[in-house]
């Protein structure tokens, strides 16, 4: 029907109770984006469903914390929060780290905008950003210590890439563009080098790795790319 809107609502499953409905805000639309071992969940809802601005959002205990306008994508173990937070009136967001009740803007790479994806126990921060207003953006690491910093892209132009997944060594994964001509693929970031992860693999599998989206501490990356003409999904193990 014209008019109708469709609702959306957060929700939690496991083996014990199934699938449970765990809507933000009472009234309004939700999504969950996220995680951690300690059973907090994060993502982003709207307490007005014909609303256009999204608050990004942490529940735990069975209670939503509403962190402000934005989108919250990624929680640490010890509950830091990540996301990108709306900045002003015309759409523009920064990346953020949440934590010890705390909001922090993370900046640019030089750019008008920035998320932040996922974020490690060590409160090591990961995503994309900006670099101009041109529409190029690279991924970013960031730490307290030394910022955010460009971990720059595998294509001399376009110049594009993003950071989806770090674990608790520092690897980063996420998707980069490979050559001038528009080619691109999932990369690793290990030890200050960015690799192409098509040139980890057998070259005669048939496969072409897309976008790697997390990493856990064992190494093994989660990643999806194209088989022929269909899209799968890949568990990458590294040989040891």
């Amino acid at each position: 029907m014209d008019g109708e809107l469709q609702v959306h609502h957060a929700i939690i499953y496991n083996t014990h109770d199934g699938i449970r409905d765990i809507n933000f805000f009472s009234e309004g639309v939700s999504q969950a984006l996220g995680i951690n071992s300690a059973g907090q969940i994060v993502g982003f809802g709207r307490s007005n469903p014909r609303s256009d601005f999204n608050h990004a959002v942490i529940y735990s205990n069975g209670a939503a914390q509403d962190l402000g306008p934005g989108t919250a994508n990624g929680v640490s173990d010890a509950g830091a929060v990540v996301g990108a937070m709306s900045i002003d009136s015309s759409g523009h967001q920064h990346a953020f780290l949440y934590s010890d009740g705390k909001m922090k803007d993370l900046g640019t790479l030089g750019g008008p905008n920035s998320r932040a994806l996922a974020v490690n126990n060590d409160r090591v921060v990961v995503g994309s950003s900006d670099t101009d207003i041109q529409g190029h953006f690279h991924a970013f690491i960031f730490d307290t210590d030394k910022g955010m910093r460009d971990l720059g892209s595998l294509a001399p132009t376009p110049s594009l890439s993003a950071a989806f997944g770090i674990n608790s060594s520092g690897d980063i994964v996420g998707w980069t563009g490979t050559d001038n001509k528009g080619g691109f693929g999932a990369f690793i970031y290990h030890d200050g080098n960015m690799q192409d992860l098509n040139t980890m693999i057998s070259s005669d599998s048939g496969v072409h790795l897309d976008v790697a989206k997390a990493i856990n501490d064992a190494g093994q990356i989660a990643a999806y790319g194209i088989v022929g003409r269909q899209s799968h999904a890949f568990l990458l193990t590294p040989k040891h």
